[in-house]
């Protein structure tokens, strides 16, 4: 805010609740400096050195969530209609989108800018204005371009009918159906489902699980309709909206990663824990992500005696602010999958190789850079697959700590051992002053996995 009169002097502010907000006069700019540090509504004073004064009313609100600027979406279509490209961008533009508690997410079709029909093979940019409101929330409004490609497939009939009735009505959460699905068998999925008048809302979830050592591919024509209280009415929809998509080969491609390693899973449980410990400190962070610098091994597995380090480093994004154990689990397993289908870990090498030929002022300012686009140190290290012994007592538990180095304050260390693996937190106490919090809110996020899992 510009104070533009008196054009000199000292202003004071007073009145506010400092509570609620951060109230600052610049002098040299002449402005006064605001910052919100929780809900609700003060009045601030600003006076001058002539008696004058002027009373501002304060809204503090945080905004209704967050949304990222661009995503991307492949479909088939042959063609893919401009509706059709419409409707999909919509939707995956929303997934991008995280609402806070009570805001919902709103987006409309008419308003998306730059959908046309898309031949096989091609791709195109289109534009999804995206709404996020909500009661107590400022409103939050963001344009995600989503970049649209056009995988041709052929269009091959479905073998079997999968069909899920059972029970018709439901009453509680749990697995309603579950089948396999091969690449020689295609299948159509029928689910038929009815929720009771003022029943409590329930949202219907087809989980695709890859069991594989190999990412798939998974090619989805849906024909989805409702809600609506006429049963008969909603069925006749979704079948007419199947058939529309199905005659025009128009669907959604996924891909599925293949079945997690271990330290996915750990990974994404630290990136849970780390996500809870940051609300917990009144960080909003819905749609957050934080880099971690990782070390990678760059021994050769031939070359088990061979002695000295061998390790490049890669920045590896965390998604803290993912609240579902299972998504934050995939999110993980595609960011480790393009890291190891990637060139990163082989520039790092060589980067870290060149430091150590530089003169030590620039070797420093090289790694103080380096360390500077990374939040914490995050290490994975494999310990002995049994239970060793020395003179004869056997060794219960073993660990380590990052060194920290570069200006970076927190590390985290995951080691296995004899089937066990430790998960440890060093932190500089100005940042972290309690390092056990982070590890316990780990070993929270690792029992969320495990109860979505089951």
């Amino acid at each position: 805010m510009q104070v533009v009169s008196p054009p000199s002097g000292i202003v004071t502010l007073s009145g506010f609740d400092p509570a609620l907000v951060r109230a600052v006069f610049n002098p040299i700019e002449r402005t006064i400096d605001l910052v919100g540090l929780r809900n609700g509504t003060t009045t601030v004073t600003v006076s001058d050195q002539y008696g004058l004064s002027a009373t501002l009313t304060v809204v503090v609100a945080a905004y209704a969530g967050k949304a990222y600027n661009s995503t991307e979406l492949v479909i088939t279509g042959d063609p893919a209609a401009a509706d059709f490209v419409a409707e999909e961008a919509v939707k995956a533009a929303k997934l991008v989108a995280y609402p806070e508690s009570g805001a919902r997410v709103s987006a409309d079709t008419t308003d998306v800018r730059g959908a046309h029909e898309l031949r096989g093979d091609d791709a195109q940019t289109v534009f999804v204005p995206l709404a996020i409101t909500g009661t107590g929330y400022v409103p939050y409004h963001q344009t995600v371009a989503v970049h649209v490609t056009n995988l041709a497939q052929p269009n091959i009939p479905p073998k079997n009918l999968l069909v899920s009735d059972f029970p018709e009505t439901i009453v509680e959460n749990g697995t309603l159906f579950y089948a396999d699905v091969n690449f020689d068998d295609p299948a159509r999925l029928l689910y038929y489902h009815y929720a009771a008048p003022q029943s409590v809302a329930r949202r219907v979830l087809v989980k695709a699980q890859n069991n594989s050592p190999f990412t798939s591919l998974l090619q989805l024509i849906s024909g989805i309709a409702g809600p609506d209280p006429n049963i008969l009415a909603v069925g006749h929809d979704s079948t007419k909206h199947f058939l529309m998509h199905e005659a025009a080969g128009e669907g959604e491609i996924f891909s599925v990663p293949a079945s997690a390693t271990v330290n996915d899973v750990i990974v994404s449980a630290v990136a849970g824990g780390l996500g809870e410990y940051l609300r917990a400190a009144g960080v909003q962070t819905l749609g957050l992500r934080i880099r971690a610098m990782v070390p990678v091994n760059m021994r050769p597995p031939s070359d088990t005696g061979m002695t000295g380090n061998r390790f490049s480093l890669v920045y590896v994004e965390l998604p803290v602010g993912v609240p579902g154990a299972w998504e934050r689990l995939m999110r993980v397993k595609i960011e480790m999958d393009r890291i190891k289908g990637s060139l990163e870990p082989i520039v790092g090498w060589l980067l870290v190789q060149g430091l150590g030929l530089l003169p030590a002022e620039l070797e420093r300012l090289a790694s103080s850079f380096y360390a500077g686009k990374a939040s914490l140190v995050l290490s994975n290290v494999i310990g002995p697959p049994r239970r060793i012994f020395v003179a004869g007592a056997p060794v219960r538990q073993m660990t380590f700590w990052e060194p920290e180095s570069g200006g970076l304050g927190i590390g985290i260390s995951i080691y296995s051992y004899a089937g066990e693996i430790t998960v440890g937190v060093v932190s500089d106490r100005n940042l972290v002053a309690e390092p056990g919090q982070i590890t316990a809110a780990v070993m929270r996020a690792f029992a969320d996995l495990s109860t979505e899992a089951s």
